[in-house]
């Protein structure tokens, strides 16, 4: 995973996301899911979750519930 100072780009890592593999999307989200929770009351969603928000997004499409 990459921390840079740079503005987050959905769409960028929405593109990343998809070319990972199974193994690394679940190792992201892990790590996602680390500096995410426990969660802080914010207005508004930070990079992380976002991120998090995508990667699970990810999952459910190559996984749909049978």
């Amino acid at each position: 995973m990459e921390i840079s100072l740079r503005p987050f780009e959905i769409e960028e890592y929405r593109k990343r996301v998809r070319e990972m593999t199974d193994a690394q999307l679940l190792a992201e989200g892990k790590v996602l899911r680390n500096l995410v929770y426990p969660k802080t009351v914010s207005s508004r969603p930070s990079a992380f979750e976002l991120q998090l928000d995508i990667c699970r997004e990810e999952w459910r499409r190559r996984n749909p519930k049978k």
